[in-house]
């Protein structure tokens, strides 16, 4: 049995398209057809990825022909022709300027702010800065040695304080969300928390908007049973008005 029928076929990619996207269904299918030769593996991306790609292939690697370079660096040079990284200051600007739109739920502003994080190259834990043991003082020897007594007055040197540049994920997912929620008092709520987490925070406010989500639905339905009610009390009112015109032949 032909194992690509079993396993379907890689869809050729277009040019601005997603192409980290198409990347990554092409290593699934590489696992799934058992594929782990560096040569197969190139042979499978030149013949899926399309006439178009395929010339812009040649183009990158030019002098070279694509069977002369290791599949590595041809997906590298790919990465950085379709799918360049911006600037980490540039996506860090952009991470701490984003805030929820009117229309966007909760889960989808979180899915916006991990999108942005994922080229700000946060970290995933913190350093803390490292303290210097301080000197201990040495008592002075007797003045008859000399050369102990040159010795016990040179205090050591403190090690320099190191400090860690890495931001951690977590804290800046949860920095971010909570300034950037659209709901004032979920907002408000967020910020009284202490030591509060950005699983915590996320947690809180899918509740609070579900919360919100159902009052404001049990109030339509209130609206429409008290409109329904209001209408079978005028209809009632109405022909018990009507009724002695009836006795009398009037319709």
């Amino acid at each position: 049995m032909d194992d690509s029928a079993h396993h379907g076929r890689i869809p050729e990619f277009f040019p601005g398209g997603n192409w980290s996207s198409w990347l990554e269904r092409l290593e699934f299918y590489f696992e799934a057809k058992n594929i782990t030769s560096s040569a197969k593996k190139r042979a499978v991306l030149l013949t899926s990825c399309g006439e178009s790609t395929y010339d812009t292939v040649r183009a990158l690697l030019a002098p070279k022909k694509p069977s002369e370079v290791e599949v590595e660096d041809i997906i590298k040079s790919l990465n950085e022709h379709y799918d360049p990284k911006p600037a980490e200051l540039l996506s860090r600007f952009k991470f701490h300027q984003r805030n929820q739109t009117p229309t966007e739920s909760i889960s989808e502003y979180v899915a916006a702010l991990r999108k942005i994080a994922a080229d700000c190259n946060f970290g995933p834990v913190t350093t803390a800065p490292t303290t210097p043991t301080p000197a201990t003082a040495t008592a002075a020897p007797p003045e008859s040695d000399a050369s102990s007594s040159q010795e016990s007055r040179q205090v050591p040197q403190a090690p320099a304080r190191k400090f860690s540049t890495v931001l951690p994920l977590q804290v800046m997912l949860r920095d971010r969300f909570i300034c950037g929620v659209k709901d004032s008092h979920l907002q408000q709520r967020l910020l009284v928390e202490r030591n509060i987490t950005f699983d915590r925070a996320y947690a809180l406010a899918l509740a609070t908007e579900s919360a919100a989500s159902q009052q404001l639905q049990m109030r339509k339905q209130g609206k429409v049973s008290s409109s329904t009610a209001t209408t079978g009390k005028r209809a009632k009112l109405l022909k018990r008005n009507l009724y002695p015109l009836h006795r009398y032949g009037f319709t």
